[in-house]
């Protein structure tokens, strides 16, 4: 049996909180921790998100590109304010998903 290794996004930058929520004007840090391993450049991840718990859609055109796969910068005034927003991660082989709301 294989373990699957434990995905995890940490928010870095402009996390929200249930009080004061995210600041529209900074951009939105997150990357990928996976355990066992130090920075998992050499892995390809994907990237989606929902507003409100809408249908997923990829983060192409809200994120800065050329960025390492496990990187996930949220540009500036894309994000509304109020607004609850979870994205996802997912690394094919080995396959593995996790989530974040913020």
């Amino acid at each position: 049996e294989t373990k699957m290794p434990n995905l995890m996004i940490r928010c870095l930058l402009n996390c929200g909180s249930k009080s004061v929520g995210i600041n529209s004007d900074l951009e939105v840090y997150l990357i990928v921790e996976v355990e066992g391993e130090v920075v998992p450049t050499y892995k390809t991840f994907t990237w989606t998100y929902n507003e409100d718990g809408k249908n997923d859609t990829t983060t192409e055109e809200i994120t800065y590109r050329n960025l390492p796969s496990h990187i996930c910068i949220v540009k500036p005034r894309v994000l509304k304010e109020g607004k609850t927003y979870t994205f996802t991660v997912t690394r094919w082989n080995p396959y593995s998903v996790s989530t974040i709301k913020i």
